[in-house]
């Protein structure tokens, strides 16, 4: 964050190290990994959604982080954040 970087080269790898084998998880049923209170991405990210529509994702591999929320909490929309995510890193990866 403009510069100062806020998680350690160790740390990262040691969230971002699988701790369970993908499986279920227990809210939405959708098959996750994760890593140290983390959901890890196929596609290299991590991070987290929430109830309602919230996302917060790091990709370390792009320097980018996407994290936002929606006003009007909602539930059973498709999870249009997600799309919104894959969006911003596909501009950001497409760009480099």
């Amino acid at each position: 964050m403009d510069g100062v970087r806020l998680i350690s080269p160790a740390r990262l790898r040691e969230v971002t190290t699988r701790a369970t084998a993908p499986g279920p998880e227990w809210v939405f049923g959708q098959d996750m990994a994760w890593g140290l209170g983390y959901a890890l991405e196929p596609d290299g990210a991590f991070g987290s959604s929430g109830s309602g529509g919230s996302v917060a994702y790091a990709y370390p591999d792009l320097g980018l982080t996407v994290a936002a929320t929606k006003t009007l909490l909602s539930a059973g929309d498709g999870d249009p954040m997600e799309d919104l995510r894959v969006l911003i890193r596909d501009a950001v990866a497409g760009a480099r």
